[in-house]
């Protein structure tokens, strides 16, 4: 009879640290909101303009779920976060480039 590999559990703080950064990840969504009337007035934009801003990285967070989260269950990870963190920062470095509102 074989044994079934054996898998090795995860500890308290390494769990406390996963807490922690989903929950950093998914704050990061909410952040923005408290400065777009800063962002506004800086651009020269509107109110509902700037609001853009929270509502695009929302949807851009939700399809982010619905559609990067069923890679992980076909791919390996760390090919896998190797290819989104690219993509993150070629998005990152294209917003980085702009010296306009949209």
């Amino acid at each position: 009879m074989t044994e079934a590999p054996s898998v090795r559990e995860l500890g308290a703080p390494a769990i406390v640290i996963m807490a922690i950064a989903s929950a950093l990840t998914v704050a990061n969504v909410y952040f923005n909101q408290a400065l777009l009337p800063a962002i506004a007035a800086d651009f020269g934009v509107s109110p509902r303009d700037a609001g853009l801003i929270a509502t695009l990285s929302q949807l851009g967070y939700a399809l982010g779920i619905l559609l990067v989260v069923p890679l992980g269950d076909r791919n390996e990870p760390r090919s896998l976060v190797r290819i989104l963190l690219i993509g993150v920062a070629a998005a990152l470095a294209a917003a980085g480039r702009r010296t306009d509102p949209p």
